[in-house]
């Protein structure tokens, strides 16, 4: 005990222990369903179910000895007979391995997923918390800063996005990364190399978005130690980059194959629509039991809402910063300024300094302006003023923080001081992906402001960002910034006043777990609506065990099967058709993801609704190679599906198995 107390293992224990439980509460009445209930809805985490069944039903092929089994991996079964449609979605792959235990014994989707979901929101949280008690040497602040990034608010705008949920390992990767620079061993930076490959193939967006922050961080690190001469750390942090690019290019190699066939890539009108408004921070999610009301902004992918205790800690870590590096600045002395040698030319130049922090803090005033509210005109003793552009006021602002920093020491001695600090870096890194997540162009309240200069530089230039199509989930890289730097500013309180400590703690704990607390019940199974005039799928989804009929019924075919079911063309159907595929895994030509292929697009338009057109439909049926049909009878209005089952028939198919609501036909 006392060895783990001296590790600290002890308190880890005890935050996990924290954060598993609180995470119940928020999730419940999940636990008590977590073999049979789908949290959100019967959408993308059906989706998500299916591919992370997919992936450990493949690695657990592969323990097997099937090689050829696991080769299959990107060519999953559905949207047959299109390749790499795992692709059109997440790859989800570090989930599948995660997973593999869980599925090998029960064969349960819905249980693997839930137990990942679930691990999303305590692995944040454990994460964060070693990170910032890393950085500030107090648990407590660790504590509150791994419930502001576990229990962010952003998290329930992403309920059905597994994939952006599934930012566990960020924390861990920088947590890695400071102690080899603490301690320079190996083992952490292992650590970190481990944590950056799991986040990089658990979502293809924190592979690019979260990536461009690591080299940063890393030289900042050096920069700060002294060691940017010193080739030991080169090596070793060049070849930590060399194993996690060896382990995660090959695994995207599905999606540089898919671009190759023409397409992928999205337009800048496309990220616009699913950028972030600057008002999206003002913008929660309306499950939110405190902030719920808050609704600056509302639009797809908008509720961007970070939570006000992480920033409020926030401000404050900026605050004390900011306070200190200007006490030793000030106070320090340097050459030409000790008692008695302040002349002419030292006093011109501490006026001269002087006018360039009024002229800087004019521009920013007047850039602040133009951003926020837009082109704008007015009058000072009866002077026009206007302020129609934001280029004039940023090359002044750039132009006279030059000066100043080349006039004063004082200012050089107080960005120095400030540089070091790494609540200025994660600060800095906080602003810059808040900003990212506003996509190409900038909109306040649905007017442009004007470009997105950094992330359309990205878009350009760095492979993989022009086939994001959300630039807003930068908002969850952005809350995992802001809670390290809300864990500063945490400790800092802490430390300032140590007798309040003790109630300031619950306080400060309370809050941040309020911030992203969800008004019960959780959601879970919420049922996806049909179109087309057709019926609603089923409102609940069942294990493989208690699966419908007729997919154990599909299990028994040959492998070389190929399976539609009709309806293919409703995605609500077109979900369930792919998630019960966990079952018996035979081909299909229906299929839901991300991405939707041309040969899907073509036949959804005959077999929607097949009896529109018979003789078509039965062409296209042909033409497809399906070798067996499902019918849904409770997918079509009375007497449709009748009027279905008699059309296959007429025209050669044999009815293999009924139970009254489904249909097996062996096509001829």
């Amino acid at each position: 005990m006392r060895a783990l107390r001296h590790l600290g293992l002890d308190r880890a224990a005890g935050a996990l222990a924290g954060y598993l439980g609180l995470t119940v509460a928020l999730t419940w009445p999940l636990v008590r369903g977590l073999a049979r209930d789908v949290p959100s809805d019967f959408g993308d985490p059906l989706l998500n179910s299916w591919i992370v069944a997919w992936n450990a039903d493949r690695f657990l092929r592969l323990l097997s000895g099937d090689v050829a089994g696991f080769a299959q991996i990107w060519h999953a079964n559905i949207f047959q007979p299109e390749p790499y449609v795992l692709a059109y979605s997440e790859l989800l792959h570090a989930q599948g391995l995660q997973a593999l235990p869980i599925w090998a014994l029960t064969r349960n989707p819905i249980l693997c997923y839930n137990l990942l979901f679930l691990s999303t929101f305590v692995l944040s949280a454990l994460g964060m918390y070693l990170l910032v008690r890393e950085l500030t040497g107090d648990w407590r602040a660790g504590f509150v800063a791994g419930l502001i990034y576990g229990f962010l608010p952003y998290r329930i705008d992403q309920l059905p996005h597994f994939q952006t949920l599934s930012s566990q390992w960020m924390p861990f990767a920088l947590y890695g990364l400071r102690r080899y620079f603490v301690t320079s061993r190996w083992v952490p930076l292992a650590g970190a190399a481990l944590a950056l490959v799991a986040q990089n193939l658990s979502c293809g967006y924190f592979l690019v978005f979260f990536s461009i922050f690591v080299p940063p961080y890393v030289i900042w690190e050096m920069a700060t130690r002294g060691l940017l001469r010193d080739w030991r750390t080169w090596r070793d942090v060049g070849l930590a980059a060399i194993a996690v690019g060896a382990v995660t290019v090959p695994a995207m190699y599905p999606y540089v194959a898919l671009r190759q066939f023409g397409g992928f890539t999205r337009s800048r009108t496309e990220l616009g629509f699913y950028s972030a408004d600057l008002l999206g921070y003002l913008t929660a999610p309306e499950a939110l039991a405190v902030w719920g009301w808050l609704r600056a902004f509302p639009k797809a992918e908008g509720a961007i809402f970070l939570g006000l205790t992480g920033v409020l800690l926030a401000a404050v870590a900026a605050i004390a910063v900011g306070g200190r590096a200007l006490r030793v600045a000030w106070t320090a002395r340097t050459r030409g300024e000790e008692d008695g040698q302040h002349g002419p030319f030292q006093r011109a130049r501490q006026f001269a300094a002087a006018i360039a922090l009024v002229v800087a803090t004019g521009a920013l005033s007047a850039a602040s302006i133009v951003f926020l509210a837009g082109p704008t005109r007015f009058e000072i003793f009866s002077q026009r003023v206007r302020m129609v552009s934001l280029k004039r006021p940023l090359i002044i602002l750039t132009v006279s923080l030059v000066l100043l920093l080349a006039l004063s020491r004082r200012a050089r001695r107080f960005v120095s001081g400030a540089l070091r600090s790494p609540a200025v870096f994660f600060g800095v890194a906080t602003l810059l992906a808040a900003y990212l997540a506003l996509g190409p162009t900038v909109h306040i309240n649905g007017v442009s402001r004007g470009s997105g200069v950094i992330y359309g530089l990205l878009y350009d230039w760095l492979p993989g960002f022009d086939g994001l199509r959300v630039p807003a989930r930068y908002a969850m890289v952005t809350g995992c910034f802001l809670a390290v730097t809300a864990g500063f500013g945490a400790a800092w309180l802490f430390g300032r006043w140590p007798r309040a400590a003790r109630g300031l703690f619950p306080a400060l704990a309370l809050a941040a777990f309020a911030d992203g607390y969800v008004r019960p019940p959780f959601p879970v199974n919420q049922p996806m609506h049909a179109l087309h005039s057709l019926e609603n799928p089923p409102r609940v989804v069942r294990p493989a065990g208690a699966a419908p009929a007729v997919y154990h019924e599909l299990a028994k075919l040959p492998d070389s099967a190929l399976v539609i079911e009709l309806p293919l063309g409703e995605l609500s159907w077109d979900i369930q058709a792919t998630f019960y595929s966990t079952v018996h895994w035979r081909r299909l030509l229906n299929g839901y993801s991300g991405y939707i292929p041309d040969s899907y697009r073509r036949r959804a338009g005959y077999f929607v609704r097949p009896l529109r057109d018979p003789d078509a439909t039965w062409r296209a049926l042909e033409g497809s190679g399906a070798t067996h049909l499902v019918l849904h009878r409770e997918a079509f209005p009375p007497g449709k599906a009748a009027g279905i089952a008699d059309w296959a028939l007429a025209h050669g198919a044999r009815r293999l198995w009924s139970d009254g609501t489904d249909e097996l036909f062996v096509l001829p």
